[in-house]
């Protein structure tokens, strides 16, 4: 969703609002609202996995996978935007 709004915009007001999001990200409010998110969303996680066990104690291994794939990835995602962000502009 956020990609085809994202799409709606030219390139100059992309840059724009990047710029402006960057800068929001040191705002007080804004830190705190993230914490309470990443919190609220770690929460929900350890919730969903322990009802989840419960309901069937034998995907625990099934879990575990899914966890280590999703590991993976957010740390090749975290990889490939720090090179992007060392490349040397075109």
């Amino acid at each position: 969703m956020m990609r085809g709004a994202m799409e709606a915009l030219t390139p100059a007001e992309r840059e724009q609002l990047k710029a402006a999001s960057q800068k929001v990200m040191e705002d007080p409010a804004v830190v705190e609202a993230r914490q309470k998110a990443e919190a609220a969303n770690k929460a929900f996680m350890e919730a969903r996995r322990a009802a989840l066990l419960k309901a069937d104690p034998n995907i625990g291994p099934i879990l575990d996978k899914m966890e280590a794939a999703m590991k993976a990835g957010m740390q090749q995602h975290k990889e490939h935007g720090e090179q992007g962000k060392n490349a040397a502009p075109q």
